[in-house]
Formats: structure tokens, C-alpha cells, sequence
């Protein structure tokens, strides 16, 4: 991984202080686990003990249904909840495939689910875990190159962490409001990891205004307000600290 010149190596001591983030949502992990859902079970902390990959973790953007077939008209499985995860593979440019508890597919519109950066992979007693945290950093290393390219509107907002993580295959929607509920909370900042994703309030808009990427050391990067171009900066600081509401794997 590699770091900005001048990272100061430890966030500030008083950054370790700070218990939490704003919670921006309820959402439950393993929430999959529960008996009325056919959907293969899943958590974002689980270890898998095997390298079978079974997929890549998703999560529904909005509520959106499971279908049988890849045709609206086809058969209802699941009516999938918003923000639920599920385990994606690709089928073509308007559908998505799900896979199922029974080891079958479900088919949902691409449209409606978000990449998240892990690999789904079966363990040895049948569960599902995660693996390959590099896949997360690496975003970290791309939106480095990205230091310097003009804030256009296509940035601002989610579009910057979107960009970014389309580089490495990864689907998260423009909406910055919608990504500040995708993947899993990062409660402590001293839990940070590089390639976490970030989220800014705006005060005078009273709404999220942008999204960062935690690069390490108590940086990120990000289209800061009043920045031309991209940008790193401190995350210790007093202003971004007070603004920070949600950090998300």
C-alpha cells in the first residue's frame, strides 16, 4: 500500500477518543440468516476456511425482487429488502444473478444492486465468508492517481468513490446518500482501514454533501469543498472531524 509523502503515521490521540460515527443506518449484518429468506446466508465479518468463490457481495440500493427468470414477468422468490445483502455473479448488461440457499439462481435487475469490494467464498461446513481485503485497499491505490483531476460535477458528491471504485469492478451508486448506507459501518476511527469510504455533512445544504476514500495515517482523499482539483487532507482536523458522519467497508 502506499502512502502520501508527509502522512504523519497515527491519527491524533484525541481522533481515538471518539467512540463512534452518526449512525446513518439500522441495518443488521447476516441479516440474511433469517429463515423466511431464500437468499444464500452471508455476513460481512465472516471468514470462509475454503477458496471456493461463490460470488461477489452485493447490496440492494432499494427494494427490488428476486425473480425466477431474467423477465419481470417471471415468477417472484424473494421480495429482497433495501440495503440486504446478497451474493452476485454477473449474467448480462440488464440482470444479475443471486444466488439462492438451495444452491440456485434468482435473477434481479443490475440496475438495482450496489458492488460492494469482497469476494463471497464457501467454508468448509457450507457458510459463506469474505475474503481478499486487498481488494479493498486497492481502491485506495487508485484514487491516488486520481490526485489532481479537476472536480467536475460527475465527482462531486458519491460520484468521486463511485469512479473509484468502478476501477477496480466495483458497483456503488452516484448518490452519495445511498452509498453512506452501503457495506459495513466502521464504527472507531481507529479502526479505519485504507479504502474505506468516508462521509461529509454539509451544514449550509443541511444534507450529505461529498464522499473521501481513507488512504492510512489519518489521511484521505476526496473532492474537498473549495478544491478544484482532487485532494488529500488531514482527517483530524477540527473542521472534518466535526463533519464526518459515516465510514462504511
Amino acid at each position: 500500500m502506499r502512502y502520501i509523502a508527509g502522512v504523519k503515521g497515527i491519527l491524533l490521540s484525541a481522533l481515538c477518543c471518539l467512540a463512534a460515527f452518526a449512525p446513518t443506518s439500522s441495518l443488521k449484518l447476516g441479516e440474511f440468516s433469517r429463515t423466511t429468506s431464500p437468499l444464500a446466508p452471508t455476513s460481512p465479518f465472516a471468514q470462509g476456511d475454503s477458496k471456493e468463490i461463490l460470488g461477489k457481495l452485493c447490496q440492494a440500493t432499494e427494494a427490488v425482487d428476486i425473480h425466477a427468470k431474467p423477465d419481470p414477468k417471471s415468477k417472484v422468490c424473494y421480495e429482497a429488502k433495501a440495503f440486504d445483502y446478497m451474493v452476485f455473479r454477473p449474467f448480462n448488461e440488464t440482470w444479475s444473478k443471486i444466488l439462492l440457499q438451495n444452491g440456485t439462481y434468482g435473477f434481479v435487475l443490475r440496475d438495482h444492486v450496489a458492488l460492494l469490494p469482497y469476494r463471497v467464498t464457501k467454508g468448509a461446513t457450507g457458510g459463506t465468508g469474505l475474503t481478499n481485503e486487498q481488494i479493498v485497499e486497492s481502491a485506495a491505490d487508485r484514487s491516488l492517481k486520481m490526485i489532481g483531476d479537476p472536480v467536475t460535477h460527475a465527482l462531486r458528491g458519491g460520484g468521486f468513490v463511485s469512479e473509484a471504485f468502478s476501477e477496480i469492478g466495483m458497483k456503488l451508486p452516484s448518490s452519495v446518500a445511498k452509498q453512506s448506507r452501503l457495506g459495513s459501518p466502521v464504527s472507531r476511527l481507529q479502526d479505519l482501514r485504507p479504502g474505506d469510504r468516508l462521509y461529509f455533512w454539509d451544514a449550509q445544504r443541511d444534507r450529505m454533501g461529498f464522499s473521501g476514500i481513507y488512504l492510512g495515517g489519518g489521511y484521505f482523499i476526496g473532492p474537498l469543498p473549495g478544491r478544484k482539483s482532487i485532494a488529500t487532507d488531514y482527517l483530524g482536523s477540527k473542521k472534518w472531524l466535526k463533519a464526518l458522519v459515516a465510514a462504511r467497508r
